[in-house]
């Protein structure tokens, strides 16, 4: 396959935000006693940064305007309360020992909190079966719902997230008095929801008015200027970012979007210190290590990279991004077993992940001998919504050399 082996041989760069967004904010899914790491990043374009539809039937609430976002009043939210860092090594292991304490439990409340710990530990779909057991012994409770809302956008399966908001809607839209806390995190969840639909504007105006009500929110301005530097408006993601800093604001997701726009500028060494700068205020800041990891593979300083990769995944171990870049350097260390094992660990639980899926490809077209297989994989990503153009032009490239050798 020499026509394949001069190909741009896989796809890396930086972490994409929307999809992730309670990913990399741990978006209220945290096991109890952790402290906040905010982290969010965005893309590239590498890794497939478009979101929208899965293919889930949407209801009527994603067409029509929400009760809840009829929010006037500026309460003041203990939002950094919400947002907590995945658990350390350490931690992990007295997480599993309380959740098995829980295995047959009947109480909605250890049930809401087995599920929190389930998802802070990366076990997505169990976190999702006791958060649903949860509210079928108890289903007003909106802390359940919201959890699973968080579920998922984690997902990105849009259809489910817009029916759980539903749920949190009808729960709480007949009470006289809302809860801020509920209000803001509902609001958040619905602005992901907007834009993985593709409804950006309707999105933006939710995050706009967020932080005109809430001026130290930082994950409404970081979502805002991360869709925006996904469109190539730059300097536009600038200000807001330097809007949140004239506030008072020092925070690792600033720090980490500086990075992604001095990327975008190909300012390798100013980005690589804001990433660094990012890691120092927060050593368990995920996506800052893992974009860190990106710039080492650009340089081919592959030792550095799985040294950063390492860390986010024994810090974050289900985190799709840290998974994939890892299964890019251990493909090209020759690790070609261990690489498909990685690309397949992250589509297990997210299916519609267009990186790990066009890596796989890579892998299969020029390590493993597998051209048939690699036409499939390289044919599903061109057909994704939620591939990139980037990626979906690299596939096509992939399956014309494929087919002439077929």
């Amino acid at each position: 396959m020499n026509m394949l082996s001069q190909k741009s041989d896989d796809a890396c760069g930086l972490v994409v935000i929307m999809r992730a967004i309670a990913v990399a904010l741990s978006l209220f899914v945290v096991a109890p006693g952790c402290v906040s790491r905010n982290a969010a990043v965005r893309s590239n374009g590498s890794l497939g940064d478009g979101v929208s539809m899965q293919g889930d039937a949407v209801p009527g609430l994603l067409g029509q305007p929400s009760a809840l976002e009829a929010d006037t009043q500026a309460v003041p939210v203990d939002w950094s309360s919400l947002f907590k860092r995945p658990p350390m090594p350490e931690e992990r292991s007295v997480l599993e020992k309380k959740i098995m304490r829980w295995t047959d439990s009947k109480s909605a409340t250890e049930l809401l909190a087995k599920g929190r710990m389930e998802l802070a530990l990366g076990r997505i779909r169990d976190g999702e079966g006791s958060l649903r057991e949860s509210l079928r012994l108890q289903p007003s409770n909106e802390e359940a719902w919201l959890e699973l809302a968080g579920v998922y956008a984690r997902t990105r399966e849009a259809g489910k997230l817009f029916e759980v908001l539903g749920e949190i809607n009808e729960a709480i839209a007949l009470k006289s008095e809302i809860n801020p806390t509920v209000m803001l995190r509902y609001r958040f969840l619905l602005a992901n929801g907007y834009f993985m639909t593709g409804r950006g504007g309707d999105a933006r105006n939710i995050l706009s008015d967020m932080i005109s009500k809430h001026v130290d929110f930082t994950p409404a301005y970081v979502a805002l200027a991360d869709s925006y530097l996904r469109e190539g408006k730059d300097s536009v993601a600038e200000f807001v970012v330097k809007r949140a800093i004239d506030r008072g604001k020092d925070d690792p997701s600033l720090e980490n979007l500086l990075g992604a726009i001095a990327l975008g500028r190909k300012d390798n060494k100013a980005a690589a210190s804001h990433f660094g700068r990012a890691i120092e205020m927060a050593p368990t800041f995920v996506q800052a290590l893992v974009n860190r990891a990106n710039l080492s593979i650009s340089d081919n300083d592959l030792s550095a990279a799985e040294e950063d990769l390492n860390r986010a995944i024994a810090i974050d171990p289900a985190n799709a991004d840290a998974l994939v870049c890892r299964g890019i350097v251990l493909r090209r260390t020759g690790r070609a077993d261990l690489a498909r094992a990685s690309f397949e660990r992250v589509l297990e639980t997210d299916p519609v992940n267009a990186a790990a899926r066009f890596n796989l490809g890579v892998l299969n077209a020029l390590d493993l001998n597998r051209p048939d297989v690699a036409l499939r994989l390289f044919e599903e990503v061109v057909s994704m919504n939620q591939a990139s153009p980037s990626i979906r032009a690299r596939a096509e490239s992939y399956i014309a050399d494929l087919r002439s050798l077929l």
